[in-house]
């Protein structure tokens, strides 16, 4: 399943931290947004000099200034040490978990991931878009069948009351065959651990960074 498209919303013209980038920042993030190689997950291969043909006045010393600029604003993330970059909100803010398969497609794009830190965002990234999209019961289905083990841990971190009515409770009686690879266990874990400290502090689950 290619990707044909991306969103993007009228919000956007009006966003402090958008309008706060350069014209070269903007250009950069939008040549990653809509890169062809770009994963169900938001995740691509992080090629500065693609990017530089992405537009006649670009340059390399720009492109790479402006990644990381994106980078510090946590619109990307980037993971040098395996030449991957992650358009952070790509999930949350593209409607992923609003049809089952492409929620099927995301979730084995994340499990190509090779980036530890790309991984831990993307499993905040999954909490927030699975508590905006409460009322999908046939995408919560489709996760739960794709891949039950981090269905169990990102939907009860989204819902620490219980699931809406409809939801499926139950878990699949045998595991997936593909089980949470070691890396991101401890994602996961980590997660847990911080989200029941924000419960225990906030009263509230952990909802994540802005963007």
């Amino acid at each position: 399943m290619a990707r044909e498209y991306v969103h993007l919303y009228l919000d956007t013209q009006t966003d402090p931290d958008w309008t706060g980038l350069t014209a070269a920042d903007q250009a950069v993030y939008l040549a990653v947004l809509t890169s062809p190689d770009m994963s169900w997950c938001g995740v691509a291969p992080l090629l500065p000099k693609r990017i530089v043909t992405q537009s006649s006045d670009l340059t390399l010393r720009k492109v790479t200034t402006s990644i990381e600029k994106l980078a510090r604003n946590r619109f990307l993330v980037v993971d040098s040490s395996t030449d991957e970059v992650c358009v952070r909100a790509y999930i949350r803010r593209d409607g992923i978990l609003k049809q089952p398969n492409v929620t099927r497609a995301m979730l084995r794009a994340l499990r190509r991931v090779r980036s530890l830190d790309i991984q831990w965002v993307l499993v905040d990234e999954l909490v927030r878009a699975v508590m905006a999209e409460s009322g999908r019961i046939a995408t919560a289905r489709a996760f739960a069948e794709e891949w039950p083990e981090l269905f169990a841990l990102v939907y009860r971190e989204g819902f620490p009351e219980g699931f809406p009515e409809g939801f499926p409770e139950a878990m699949p009686n045998s595991p997936s065959p593909f089980p949470l690879p070691p890396s991101l266990s401890v994602v996961t874990e980590h997660l847990h651990r911080r989200l029941a400290d924000a419960r225990d502090r906030d009263g509230m689950p952990m909802r994540g960074a802005a963007r």
